[in-house]
């Protein structure tokens, strides 16, 4: 089965699922907020426009989704809005694309209801109702009840649209698109690397299921050879989808390493994960 029909963080509301384990990356966002309002401060106006389009690539599912979709409509509406003269906010189109399993259900469930009318009254009415309807329902809630997803309380200005499939291929048309989002995506690969499973192959990673330090270094270089090819796949996606002038604001892991079997913190996770698959193979074995 392809990785990408299967591959997804794991969604719903649950005590293991991803909108409750994701304070890591919600940490994150904060420091990133000021290089994100830099990085749209710094870009080009387009004028005229009449619709702004943005994109969240590998947006998965969960409070962060929409805390980012906001802070990027917001830095969008300011730079118009400061513009001297004041120029006419356009239109905001914001689309959520993440694999085809991603929790595109919850996602919209708790996102909150775009209120777009002029009529003051009538944009307060329908926000309470949401809230009445929703905080009841489909919050994110902590064990105790608390809410742990603040975003259904508010409203957002700008349309949402969910896209299905793989960044490393095109998803939008040519041209389309103004300002292109991704943070803690673009370590995940298309594929395993073929010589990874190769047992006649040097790169072979055996009972391993991550890249290890004292592995061999050739296991390390077909992951990386697996990345450049695409990392070059998304870049040249997106340099056919984003307009002229338009921004791409990238986050993810790194290391401060020359070798690639260095993989930090995510390295300790793949020995753990690995020692509890082998255990939970052993005790199979075991009963065989």
């Amino acid at each position: 089965m392809e990785l990408q029909k299967v591959l997804r963080m794991n969604g719903g509301q649950g005590e293991s699922s991803y909108a409750r384990n994701s304070c890591f990356q919600e940490i994150s966002l904060g420091f990133l907020h000021p290089f994100l309002e830099e990085c749209i401060h710094d870009m080009k106006l387009m004028i005229p426009c009449e619709r702004f389009c943005i994109a969240d690539l590998g947006c998965s599912a969960g409070p962060n989704t929409v805390v980012v979709a906001e802070a990027i409509s917001m830095a969008v509406q300011k730079k118009y809005a400061q513009a001297s003269p004041p120029l006419p906010i356009p239109e905001l189109q914001v689309f959520f694309a993440d694999l085809p399993c991603n929790d595109f259900n919850l996602l919209f469930r708790t996102m909150p209801p775009a209120l777009m009318s002029s009529n003051i009254k009538e944009e307060e009415e329908e926000l309470e109702n949401f809230n009445m309807i929703n905080g009841c329902n489909d919050s994110l809630l902590d064990d105790d009840g608390k809410v742990i997803s603040t975003a259904h309380q508010e409203s957002r200005r700008y349309f949402a649209a969910g896209v299905a499939g793989s960044f490393h291929t095109r998803l939008f048309p040519r041209n389309s698109l103004h300002f292109v989002y991704s943070s803690y995506s673009l370590h995940w690969l298309s594929r395993v690397p073929i010589e990874i499973k190769d047992k006649s192959s040097r790169s072979w990673n055996g009972k391993r299921v991550f890249i290890s330090k004292d592995g061999p270094m050739e296991v390390a270089e077909a992951y990386l050879a697996q990345f450049q090819k695409d990392f070059s796949s998304f870049l040249t996606a997106r340099a056919q989808e984003i307009v002229k002038g338009g921004c791409m604001f990238i986050y993810l892991s790194g290391r401060d390493t020359a070798d690639p079997r260095d993989q930090g913190a995510s390295g300790v996770i793949g020995d753990i994960l690995e020692a509890a698959f082998n255990d939970m193979l052993s005790q199979h074995a075991g009963t065989d």
